[in-house]
């Protein structure tokens, strides 16, 4: 994977991706889950548009019964949190209609 640039909020790191770590800029480490870790990878992997469809299919390895597509919106959001730096937007777009995407970040003014 190609070396984040500094408009990037964080760094996936292929070493650290068995423990689910993600790393910010700044160093500091954000634990994720392993459905929180499986949807990043699928997000990063594809780098287009994801319906919550295959999303579903991507965490499918949990039971059945507790998934829907509100399990999806649920991880999405708290990646976005996990993800956020400084009050930046984190890197994962909702396309209406369909699912998710993962998208560059834009620089700041203060970038």
């Amino acid at each position: 994977m190609a070396e984040p640039g500094p408009e990037h909020a964080c760094e996936i790191d292929c070493r650290s991706l068995v423990r689910r770590e993600l790393f910010r800029p700044d160093g500091s480490m954000v634990n994720l889950t392993a459905g929180e870790l499986n949807i990043l990878v699928a997000l990063a992997s594809y780098m287009t548009r994801l319906s919550r469809d295959f999303l579903l299919d991507v965490i499918s390895n949990r039971d059945p019964r507790e998934i829907s597509e509100h399990t999806v919106d649920t991880l999405i959001v708290r990646l976005r949190r996990k993800m956020q730096l400084d009050g930046t937007a984190a890197p994962i777009a909702t396309v209406r209609g369909v699912g998710y995407a993962l998208v560059p970040l834009q620089p700041t003014a203060s970038s």
